[in-house]
């Protein structure tokens, strides 16, 4: 809690002089104090109303994303005072925290992967087969970030079968193409760090992605994903069945990089008009059309890898989805029980930014905590999402 500040008080004798002189101390006193407190009080201290952020705006979090980051960005050496490893998870709700007050959107939902492969693995064995395996110390923090989700009363949503993007990707297209829906959500945000989402942008679905710091977001709309990729949206999947993804293993068409890739969708614009002019780019460049001829099953297959799906079998409900009030001493206890001390004051402002008041002191912020308890982890389904295909 910050500390309540203390004015001086000045006493003299009752002659004007010394009264002005006081009264001038005072003032000049109350400014500076005014001036400092404008500087240490959070912006959303002066919400007066529920939720008056970015009205109609639907911020998509690509959750497995966000948390993989955040376990490279913060040292293993971040643990509780009885040694469990906080590092992802902490990484994690800091960055969700700092993208919810500095979007401030009227709807949210988080989406996370499953364990259990996915329909492109059943295409492709290799799919992903290159990638290490995920460190232990990651797994085991999968279920708090779950937690952090669920404690600020956001869905959580995913489905075996398929990954996080698949949902996100499905929920943009279900609000897209309902008309009441876009009544409400004008536009839609998916944070990430993964450009496999680009695909999916337009001109009412953009990208925010961490630029170095998480702190430093970029939006990325049609003309910044030409300038940061060098194709157009629409071109992604093209680009990846013929250039391949090496981090997700999907091979492309081998001996075609990253330059004639681009070349080829720069004058072709997609996969099938350039294999409709083979003959054509025979005539100039014979190598790179035997290498296509050769390798075009490879180039179909990688194009169905890369190809985000759009209709995953889940159920978007936007009223679960719009940001309320939340049980702000249960998110508090759980910050405590992992020993987030330092994103107390993040909490603080998105409750603020939610619900437009002050939330009640905690027992804990009047007794320093001395002693952390083991967190236990009950999960609560409310709002969460878990099906299996039928």
């Amino acid at each position: 809690m910050p500390r309540k500040s203390k004015l001086s008080k000045f006493q003299g004798n009752k002659s004007a002089n010394d009264e002005q002189k006081a009264l001038k101390q005072v003032k000049n006193v109350n400014s500076m104090q005014e001036s400092k407190n404008r500087q240490k009080a959070p912006k959303t201290s002066t919400v007066t109303s529920q939720n008056t952020g970015a009205p109609g705006v639907l911020l998509l979090i690509d959750s497995n994303s966000i948390l993989h980051r955040a376990y490279h960005a913060y040292p293993l050496s971040l643990v509780t005072g009885d040694g469990k490893p906080i590092n992802a998870v902490y990484g994690f709700a800091s960055m969700v925290l700092d993208a919810l007050l500095k979007v401030k959107p009227q709807f949210v939902v988080c989406a996370f992967d499953t364990k259990a492969p996915t329909f492109r693995h059943t295409e492709y064995t290799g799919y992903k087969a290159t990638r290490p395996k995920t460190d232990e110390t990651l797994i085991t923090q999968v279920q708090a970030a779950h937690e952090f989700v669920k404690k600020l009363d956001i869905p959580l949503m995913l489905m075996e079968g398929y990954e996080a993007d698949d949902i996100l990707a499905t929920i943009a297209k279900t609000v897209q193409d309902n008309p009441e829906y876009k009544k409400q959500i004008k536009k839609i945000l998916i944070l990430t760090s993964d450009r496999d989402l680009f695909a999916l942008v337009n001109n009412y679905v953009h990208v925010l992605m961490p630029q170095g710091s998480f702190k430093n977001l970029k939006e990325f709309g049609p003309k910044e994903v030409y300038e940061k990729m060098g194709i157009h949206p629409n071109q992604v999947y093209d680009y990846k069945a013929l250039a391949g993804d090496s981090s997700d293993n999907i091979p492309g068409v081998r001996g075609v990089g990253d330059k004639t890739a681009k070349d080829l969708l720069t004058k072709y614009k997609n996969l099938d008009n350039i294999y409709k002019h083979l003959d054509e780019i025979a005539k100039t460049k014979k190598a790179i059309a035997n290498k296509l001829a050769e390798d075009h099953q490879n180039a179909i297959l990688s194009y169905k890898l890369a190809t985000i799906k759009q209709d995953v079998p889940i159920i978007f409900d936007i009223n679960k989805a719009r940001l309320t009030d939340f049980n702000y001493t249960q998110a508090y206890k759980f910050f405590t029980q992992l020993e987030f001390k330092s994103l107390i004051k993040k909490l603080k402002e998105f409750y603020i930014f939610v619900t437009g008041k002050e939330p009640e002191e905690q027992s804990s912020q009047k007794n320093e905590v001395t002693s952390t308890k083991k967190a236990q982890f009950k999960i609560n389904d409310v709002k969460t999402l878990t099906l299996t295909p039928d």
